[in-house]
């Protein structure tokens, strides 16, 4: 049986509009129904991949969502370190050749589980921006990058340049923005938080 078929007969996805076009055509928009879905949903998928249960993955999504509130970057880091260090070698191995989508899906389904809501690969004036996320008045601009040569100190520093350079926050100044540098170079990572402020400022 399909995947997707699956997700819809056990309730984790619903069918959320339909369009008719002809007597023989249907399309189909498809979610997932409420956030408590969404939660387990991603528990089991993040669960799958790092050997964790949700009973482990639920607190620490609470964790991290008050580090990225209050600007605790070390306290951050160690999260993603534990949640990336559990997947399993052999898993590693079979995505070694396309590893900058992968930790980029990767770290997008860490953040799903924070509750916010998530717009991705956005397209500006001048230029395309990894992730936008938005939990009340707080608006969280996050950054990627990937390398297997460059320092991961110099891919946080060129992130929040990039993030500053191209004026991704223009939209979001009416709203608290933090800003999220994250940078992979093979199994390690590194992230940082800052205020636009502080950016702005240096």
């Amino acid at each position: 049986m399909d995947f997707t078929t699956i997700l819809l007969q056990t309730g984790y996805l619903t069918i959320k509009e339909e369009k008719t076009f002809g007597d023989d055509y249907s399309q189909y928009l498809i979610a997932i129904p409420n956030k408590e879905a969404k939660n387990s949903l991603f528990s089991y998928i993040l669960g799958q991949y790092t050997n964790h249960t949700s009973n482990f993955l639920i607190p620490m999504a609470k964790n991290m969502l008050n580090s990225i509130i209050h600007l605790d970057s070390e306290s951050l880091q160690k999260s993603f370190e534990i949640l990336l260090h559990k997947i399993p070698n052999i898993l590693y191995g079979d995505i070694k050749k396309e590893l900058e989508a992968y930790y980029k899906i990767l770290l997008m389904s860490w953040i799903q589980l924070l509750g916010f809501q998530i717009d991705s690969e956005i397209q500006t004036i001048k230029g395309r921006l990894d992730a936008v996320l938005k939990h009340e008045n707080l608006v969280l601009i996050i950054e990627f990058k990937f390398s297997l040569k460059d320092d991961l100190d110099k891919m946080i520093n060129n992130a929040f340049s990039q993030i500053i350079k191209n004026e991704y926050y223009k939209p979001y100044q009416n709203k608290k923005v933090i800003l999220l540098a994250v940078a992979f170079k093979s199994r390690d990572i590194k992230c940082e938080l800052k205020t636009l402020e502080e950016c702005l400022n240096e």
